[in-house]
């Protein structure tokens, strides 16, 4: 295609110069205006004949117009050149004769000469003759010239056209190397187009064994489904046999190794917090404290000094906490944890553990720090420090530059967020009961540690409502008399 739009063009042009007047070649258009003085025994008839005969005898394409007075001339043909003759009678016996050639194209006399004659005819016609001839030639030599101008042009135009075919060629060599290399990226591009369509087959290949790999892993999590529904319902059948359902208000606490106690770094650390390595196994524990509803509904009555049934049941001693564990566990037929004693005069009463019962109980000290923790060493379950808005405590005194508010009562057991176990308020509100005596830890690692054997306090944990945010951490140890009772003391329970 692109070959062809070159040679259309060259040929265009080829076509433009044949088209250019040649005046070698061209037809050339002469005017005769002749005229003889009536005295001359010589007609003008005779004179055109004679210029016609010479002009024939050049072998030119000049063409003789009828003569005519130039106003009277033809319109449609228009005479390139025009010879002016005249005969005109001087003195006796001569004649002057004139020729005068004008270029009508140019606008300019190319030959104007006068000889004299005698009236003798073939002197006068050998006059003729001779300015005819020169009238002729420089005619002929106007031609001859202007066709070699012509060719001149000819010739440069020559030139610039193969000067533009050259660069046509030369572009078109260029056209054709760009297209040799369009048609080579053309076949890169299919090879390229033919890789990835290879690719993308191999590609849905690897999809459909994949989906296929897929099928079968899901027939296979179907039946690993199925298998462990059935050994959850052996579980499940399993602990139905072993102890009863718990209530919901429990949450399960994994067993453990944990540092008890707090390093010696711990801002407001206490010198009884001593760290030790404690091994905890397995338990359940009451995801509140128990609520004042709880205590009602066993114990038949409400010894709190903030009254709600959601709120903490307070306003009680540690042998009330004992006592309502044994109630609750038979109203549930449960094994009770405690056997208890008759009172003393003292209100004080001996208590024993019975650790193979499934009845509820208090947690053990080192419990109770392990369920609060839920796995953090930081004072506080949430960080290093503790807001109002984490807990409800006395907040008016700041703990590591952090100071809040101060609710001045106790506050619904879900009021706050839990800790990572589930377990809400481990950190204030009311202080919980524990079952150890108060005494000095040993320094040896443990598992599943009871506290000391014997004591005067018994032991109590998490601060509460009137309490500032240094007796809320994990590590505190609070303690008091097993008979005390006040409105920011109560109970949380667990079961084995």
């Amino acid at each position: 295609m692109v070959m062809n739009f070159v040679w259309i063009i060259v040929c265009t042009l080829c076509l433009c110069t044949i088209d250019m007047p040649v005046y070698a070649q061209s037809p050339v258009y002469l005017a005769l205006d002749l005229g003889v003085d009536e005295s001359v025994q010589y007609d003008a008839g005779n004179f055109r004949q004679l210029i016609e005969s010479i002009l024939k005898q050049t072998k030119r394409s000049l063409l003789v117009l009828e003569a005519a007075p130039p106003e009277a001339q033809p319109s449609v043909v228009t005479a390139a050149y025009r010879i002016n003759g005249t005969i005109q009678l001087q003195e006796e016996p001569y004649y002057s004769v004139r020729m005068k050639v004008f270029d009508c194209e140019r606008n300019q006399t190319l030959f104007n000469e006068r000889l004299y004659a005698t009236s003798d005819p073939d002197f006068l016609h050998e006059t003729l003759q001779e300015l005819a001839d020169k009238a002729v030639d420089s005619v002929l030599s106007c031609l001859d010239q202007k066709a070699q101008d012509h060719l001149a042009l000819l010739n440069q135009e020559k030139e610039a056209l193969e000067k533009r075919i050259a660069s046509l060629t030369e572009q078109n060599q260029d056209l054709i190397t760009r297209l040799a290399d369009f048609t080579q990226w053309e076949k890169d591009l299919d090879e390229r187009v033919s890789a990835l369509h290879q690719r993308n087959q191999d590609l849905d290949d690897n999809i459909n064994g994949l989906s296929q790999r897929n099928q079968d892993l899901n027939k296979q999590l179907d039946t690993m489904d199925q298998a462990n529904q059935a050994l959850y319902a052996q579980l499940e059948m399993l602990q139905n046999f072993v102890s009863p359902a718990l209530p919901e208000n429990f949450v399960h606490i994994p067993s453990g190794t944990f540092v008890m106690g707090s390093p010696r770094s711990e801002l407001s650390r206490d010198s009884d917090e001593v760290q030790r390595t404690i091994t905890i196994s397995a338990f359940f524990m009451s995801r509140t404290e128990v609520t004042q509803k709880e205590w009602q509904e066993v114990m038949g009555n409400n010894p709190s000094h903030f009254q709600g049934s959601d709120l903490p049941v307070e306003n009680i001693s540690w042998f009330d906490a004992v006592e309502y564990c044994n109630k609750r566990s038979i109203q549930e037929g449960l094994t009770p944890a405690y056997t208890i004693a008759s009172a003393a005069k003292d209100g004080t009463r001996i208590v024993t553990w019975h650790k193979e019962a499934n009845g509820y109980r208090l947690p053990t000290e080192a419990e109770w720090e392990y369920a609060c923790r839920a796995g953090t060493t930081t004072p506080f379950y949430m960080g290093t420090t503790v807001r109002t808005e984490d807990a409800n405590f006395d907040g008016t005194v700041a703990y590591n530059g952090v100071k809040s508010g101060y609710k001045n009562r106790t506050a619904e057991v879900e009021a706050y967020t839990s800790n990572l176990w589930g377990l809400f308020a481990m950190h204030g509100n009311v202080w919980e009961w524990c079952w150890d005596w108060y005494g000095t830890y040993a320094p040896n690692a443990q598992t599943d540690p009871a506290g000391a054997k014997t004591g005067v306090n018994r032991i109590m944990r998490g601060g509460s409502w009137n309490f500032y945010a240094q007796y809320l951490r994990s590590a505190n140890r609070g303690s008091n008399l097993p008979t005390y009772r006040n409105y920011d003391l109560g109970l949380r329970l667990v079961r084995p």
